[in-house]
This record gives structure tokens, C-alpha cells and sequence, in this order.
């Protein structure tokens, strides 16, 4: 007991200048997922283990909307012996507290009645708060638990799913989604954690617009967390995002969330796009999949996983040793008083730490800096040491929450480089290319506006070119009805004829009778796949079609000051860079031309996701834009 209680007491401690988090996909589909109950209860019984940690003494939770820099602290303690603990007790409390984690994340535990239910008695001594997330007809499958007080929750299932026709993808009836919940912590005050799984279909090879529902998604959660800071919080994102780090998918988050990314915060050597590790002169040949996890942040097929045994893997899994799915990402509150050069509530670019555009955001409830983040749950199960946990790898993150007493001179950016604090100087990370360390924050907006607009950019052609093909895919779909309602026609005449001469008991009537029930029930499945074809078509196209048309307004509204910044700063691109005045049928229009697998815009590297020269995929771009980068 007294060890107990030691735990908790530096647990108390920690928690008042750190905030450690976990996301993990816990592969809980039921009737699908391999041992899914013995893994699940695995899972619960090591999170439940660790002892509860207190929250302070004096600090009560706040409800209240509204957390700006004005707001008075809500840690309010007598003393603050925390402060002066020695290094090797810290450690050692870090080693107690292995898996000691204040919020939690979860992803695929879609069986309420039964993991999730075993999960919150498992677990609600240490987590006593927590929200599970309801969408569609079978649910998102996502979870949040957390040590802090949730005062308010939302979910939000994502405009754009994937089409209903496709059953065994399953995005669409599960209506994936992303679901939020506002804690009150007794240093940072309110924080928005996100929790999120984007959809699979599409992959990560190809044409992007194959991509383009999981591009959407990425844009709804991106502004969604924008909103967070422009609302005085920090937020922090986790989960699946079923995108490896060179993707427009985590481009969008980057440059539109002004997300930064906790394992390449913590691991500044390694390139923002890695999928692979180089060979070393200790481990030539294969990639090396222990490397792979602590140095790549691998968390989906890699070898060292047992459900990875026998699955087919693509030629970007066996180099790499596995992908980079799985994520922990968070930003700081915007400030409008140190955001002079860019629209207020933009939230776009690097020059903050905080996620915004000016210099360093000084508040009074402290910042975060991502001081660890790992692969976890790496492990085997101890009474079946034949199984992982799960099909994925989870990550963990330790926010280590910063005063403006205390020195801040370095801060780790989003592409692993330094950003001094003082004066926005800019350090790339070793090995890396300079990023321009050292620009003034006039000529960084302008490196970052163009970054922006190639992302969106590209987000806008992948985005057109799904539109295109989910109008052709809707044509397609109302022929189909077409034809099955001809057929159903056809057949029930077929089984009209067919009644007088069954009825009048001839020989061979009993095989003509056959014939006529035959026909009977092909007739019922012609009008039940027209009937499907029809609500496909109309309901699913429609949606689709408008959805796309919705997100890709959007986009062009975000664009427009964007332009505007690039022609004011650089009077060459005037003209070129020009807002339009055209409708978004227009840009649909053009990239529909060039939507084709052999199309110019393929060729200039539109939607390819390559080794394109910011972060893995290429924008068509106009030249003067590219004269800035």
C-alpha cells in the first residue's frame, strides 16, 4: 500500500507540469476481429492496473466557455512541493508509471455492451471520466477516457464516408467520425481532445483523388481544431488517421489544423516524410523492424506484430518495416495580439509554437512541449504470448506544460526543426535541409502561405476528380436500375405466360412449374437490385456530389487571403495569383479535364503522391508560386 501511495503522490506532481496521452486501435470489430474478447480484456486489465492518481488539492473543474489568456488559473494550491523533486525520484516515477496515462484514446472498440463495459469497470478507478461515441448504424467505434473532468463532448461523423454500395468497407454504415471532449486541467484550463479514424479505402499509393474522402475528412477535422484555438484552448488530436507522413492527408492537418506532430517533435533527426529507415552499417539488408519502431514510429503492419504474420503486405510496408497510421498531434491556442501578419483566426503556419502565426503565444496557463512520444502496447500478451494486443501498435506522448517563468529556448516545429523562442529563429533538425532558419516572420508567413496553397491546392484537384468519377459512378448506378427494372419486367411477363400451361396440367408441367418459380424469383431480385441501384444513385450520388461540392466552396474561401498575401508580398505574382470570381463549377470543371489516369494534370504531378517537393505529394502550381518556395 505505502508503494501505492507513492505512486500516486509523484503522479500528483507530474500531472501539475506534464499531461502524458495514448491512442490505440484496439481492433475490436465483433465477429471479425481474431480473439477479440481475450485481447480487449488484456488491454483493460493493463490500463485498469495502475493506480489512481489524485487530482490537486484546491482544483475544481470548470464548465465555463470561455478560456482566453484572461481567465484566472483554475490550479490554486497552497504549496507547490512538486516543484523540487530530484531527478532519479522523477524517473523513478516514470518507471512506476509505465502505463500511467491522463487521457486515453481509443479507436475500433465497437461492442459497448461488452468491451467497452468491461473496459469502464476496468478502468474507471484511474479514469473516471469518459465518453463513448455514437454514429450511424453500428457506431464510429471510438472512445475517450480520461483522469480529468470532461465538461462538455461532441461528435461529429464526417460528410464524406465512402459509398454505400461498398458493404465491406464499412465506412459508410459505421459513419466514421471524429469525436471530441473539452477536459478541465488544473494548469491549462480547458483542452479539446480529439479522437479520430479515417477511412482505409483508397490506400496510400495512386491517384490522390482515390484518397479524396479521407482528404475530406482530414479538412473537417483540421478546421474543427482551428476553431478550438481560436477559442483560447489547446487541443490535441489522436488516433487512426490511415495515412503515412508524406500524405495530403496529414499535409491538411499540418498546414490548415496547424498540427504539429508529437513523435517528430520528439525525434528531431528524423525527416517529417519518412516511410523508411537508410540502412546502417550494423543492419544492411532488410529494414529492421525493431529500428523501425523506435526510431520510424511504425505502428501498423510491422513484423513484430502476430496479426501481421501471413497478411499480404505492399512494397511501401516491407521496406519500411511496417507504416506510420497511427498518431498523436496537438496545437496551442491562438492569440490575437501576436498574430499580426495573417487574417485573424487563420491559424495557418509555423511561426507560433502554439500552432498560430505570430510570435510566441506567452500564457499564463503555460504551453506544451512534446518531450517523449513512443510506440507502446508493442508487447505480447502475458498468458497468451502468441498474440499481440491488437493489429496495431499504439503511440504515447508526454506534453511537458511550460511556464513563461521557466526558459523556453528551444521548441521542437512540426518538421523536426528548432524554433527559438525569442526571436521565431529557425534550427533544421540534423541531417535535414535548412528550412530557412533564421527568417523574419514577414518572409516565414510567406514560405508557410505557399506551403498552404500548394496543400490545398492539391486538395482541391483530388477532391474535383472524386467528383468526376462519383458522377460517372452515379450514371453508372441508374443504368443499373434501369436494366434491373427492365429484367423484372421481362420475367414476370416470362412467368405470366408460363401460369395457363402449369395450370392446365400437361406433361411437363411440373418442370415448366419449376421454370415459373424460377423466373418468379429472379423477378424479385431484378426489382431488389433495382431498388438498390436507385437509392444508390440518387441518395448515395447525391450525397457524395454535394458533400464534395461543399468541402471543395470551402477550400476555395480559404484560398482567397491566401492569394492575397502572395500577391501583396510579391508584386510578380500579381495577377496570377489573383482570386477568382468564377464558382466552384469552374475549378471543378478544370480538374475534371485532367482527372484521367493519363491526364497532364497526373503528368505534372497533381495527385501522384511521390516524393513531391513538400512533404511526399506534388501540387500543380503556377510558376510564380513556385519562385517563393
Amino acid at each position: 500500500m505505502a508503494a501505492v501511495a507513492t505512486t500516486a503522490r509523484r503522479s500528483s506532481h507530474n500531472a501539475e507540469r506534464s499531461l502524458r496521452v495514448l491512442t490505440l486501435n484496439v481492433w475490436g470489430l465483433k465477429y471479425v476481429s481474431k480473439l477479440r474478447t481475450i485481447r480487449l480484456r488484456a488491454i483493460a486489465d493493463r490500463l485498469g492496473s495502475v493506480p489512481a492518481t489524485p487530482l490537486p488539492a484546491g482544483f475544481k473543474a470548470s464548465s465555463s466557455s470561455s478560456n482566453g489568456p484572461d481567465q484566472t488559473n483554475p490550479y490554486d494550491t497552497e504549496e507547490d512541493d512538486g516543484r523540487d523533486h530530484a531527478a532519479e525520484e522523477e524517473q523513478a516515477a516514470e518507471d512506476d508509471d509505465k502505463d500511467a496515462y491522463d487521457v486515453i484514446a481509443l479507436q475500433e472498440i465497437w461492442v459497448e455492451s461488452e468491451d467497452w463495459r468491461y473496459m469502464r469497470s476496468r478502468c474507471a478507478e484511474r479514469y473516471p471520466y469518459a465518453k463513448f461515441f455514437y454514429t450511424a448504424a453500428v457506431g464510429s467505434g471510438l472512445a475517450i477516457m480520461s483522469r480529468f473532468p470532461i465538461v462538455s463532448t461532441h461528435t461529429q461523423a464526417y460528410l464524406l464516408n465512402g459509398v454505400p454500395m461498398y458493404v465491406s468497407h464499412g465506412d459508410w454504415i459505421a459513419g466514421k467520425a471524429f469525436g471530441s471532449v473539452t477536459i478541465s486541467h488544473p494548469r491549462l484550463g480547458l483542452v479539446d481532445i480529439y479522437n479520430t479514424h479515417t477511412m482505409a479505402a483508397g490506400g496510400e499509393d495512386g491517384p490522390e483523388f482515390t484518397r479524396a474522402h479521407r482528404v475530406a475528412q482530414a479538412w473537417e477535422l483540421a478546421t474543427k481544431v482551428r476553431d478550438s484555438a481560436e477559442r483560447g484552448r489547446h487541443a490535441i488530436v489522436m488516433g487512426d488517421i490511415n495515412s503515412t507522413p508524406p500524405s495530403l492527408t496529414i499535409a491538411v492537418l499540418r498546414d490548415v489544423g496547424g498540427l504539429q506532430d508529437a513523435f517528430l517533435a520528439s525525434h528531431p533527426s528524423l525527416p517529417a516524410h519518412a516511410v523508411s529507415l537508410p540502412p546502417s552499417a550494423a543492419h544492411s539488408g532488410p529494414a529492421d523492424p525493431h529500428r523501425a519502431l523506435v526510431e520510424l514510429g511504425v505502428t501498423c503492419d510491422s513484423p513484430l506484430n502476430t496479426w501481421t504474420a501471413g497478411k499480404p503486405l505492399d512494397p511501401r510496408a516491407r521496406a519500411g518495416a511496417g507504416k506510420r497510421l497511427d498518431y498523436v498531434f496537438w496545437r496551442g491556442p491562438n492569440d490575437p495580439l501576436s498574430r499580426p501578419f495573417g487574417l485573424l483566426g487563420s491559424g495557418i503556419g509555423e511561426g507560433n509554437v502554439n500552432g498560430g502565426d505570430g510570435p510566441v503565444h506567452q500564457d499564463p496557463r503555460g504551453r506544451l512541449r512534446c518531450s517523449q512520444s513512443a510506440v507502446v502496447f508493442t508487447e505480447r500478451l502475458t498468458h497468451r504470448p502468441d498474440i499481440s494486443f491488437s493489429d496495431h501498435f499504439g503511440v504515447a506522448a508526454t506534453f511537458t506544460i511550460i511556464d513563461d517563468a521557466e526558459p523556453a529556448a528551444t521548441l521542437p516545429q512540426q518538421d523536426g526543426a528548432i524554433i527559438d523562442a525569442e526571436n521565431g529563429a529557425r534550427t533544421p533538425p540534423t541531417g535535414a535541409k535548412s528550412t530557412g532558419a533564421g527568417l523574419s516572420p514577414p518572409i516565414q508567413r510567406k514560405r508557410d502561405d505557399s506551403r498552404t496553397l500548394q496543400t490545398l491546392t492539391s486538395a482541391l484537384h483530388a477532391l474535383s476528380g472524386a467528383s468526376h468519377i462519383a458522377r460517372k459512378l452515379q450514371h453508372t448506378h441508374y443504368l443499373a436500375f434501369l436494366a434491373s427494372v427492365a429484367a423484372a419486367v421481362v420475367l414476370i411477363v416470362l412467368a405470366g405466360i408460363l401460369v395457363p400451361v402449369v395450370g392446365e396440367g400437361r406433361t411437363g408441367s411440373a418442370a415448366l412449374g419449376a421454370v415459373h418459380a424460377l423466373f418468379v424469383l429472379l423477378a424479385v431480385g431484378a426489382g431488389f437490385a433495382g431498388t438498390t441501384m436507385l437509392y444508390s444513385a440518387f441518395i448515395g450520388g447525391e450525397w457524395e456530389k454535394r458533400s464534395l461540392r461543399t468541402i471543395m466552396e470551402s477550400i476555395e474561401l480559404e484560398l482567397t487571403p491566401i492569394k492575397q498575401r502572395l500577391n501583396e508580398s510579391d508584386p510578380r505574382t500579381s495577377g496570377n495569383l489573383a482570386p477568382s470570381s468564377s464558382s466552384s463549377e469552374t475549378t471543378t470543371g478544370a480538374a475534371h479535364r485532367g482527372s484521367g489516369s493519363g491526364s497532364a494534370r497526373q503528368r505534372n504531378g497533381a495527385s501522384d503522391m511521390g516524393e513531391g517537393p513538400l512533404g511526399g505529394f506534388s501540387a500543380q502550381r503556377t510558376a510564380p508560386v513556385e519562385s517563393l518556395i
